[in-house]
């Protein structure tokens, strides 16, 4: 069973993309949260630590690792659920949870992000290169060979 949940926090290390034998794109990183508040000295301190592995797919895994570095604030849109194994050294059984990304956004509070639009299409059955310059903000801009209406 799993569990649909947003996560905001910052990513603790660098994302880690590696590809199935069929060639399909899998990236992993962890997101720490904490809660944050000032102590009596009105320092901020933070408690509650908590890293979440998270796994993203396809070309939003190229995205991330493209996008994404160590220390970024990310918001993350998934579905966490927990993964069983058994301990090949000591044969103990493990769990972790961890969370299928199926979107990732960067936050803006302390950075600025510029845009670079990808186009998915039916002749590929997935997602093709980075689209060419298309007019980002108008929602109406469009290229000659696109034969789809623009939203």
């Amino acid at each position: 069973m799993s569990q649909t949940m947003t996560i905001i926090g910052n990513l603790a290390a660098e994302p880690e993309l590696k590809f199935t034998p069929n060639g399909k794109a899998c990236v992993k990183f962890p997101v720490a949260t904490s809660e944050r508040y000032k102590n009596d000295k009105g320092e901020w301190e933070s408690r509650n630590l908590t890293y979440w592995n998270v796994i993203a797919w396809d070309r939003m895994a190229e995205n991330v690792t493209e996008s994404l570095r160590k220390g970024d604030k990310v918001i993350v849109y998934g579905k966490a659920y927990t993964v069983s194994w058994e301990d090949k050294k000591t044969g103990e059984k493990r769990s972790r949870m961890e969370v299928t990304a199926t979107e990732v956004a960067i936050g803006l509070s302390k950075v600025v992000a510029h845009i670079q639009r990808t186009e998915q299409g039916p002749k590929s059955g997935g997602w093709s290169a980075p689209a060419q310059a298309v007019e980002v903000g108008n929602s109406w801009a469009v290229r000659a060979e696109d034969d789809i209406p623009p939203f």
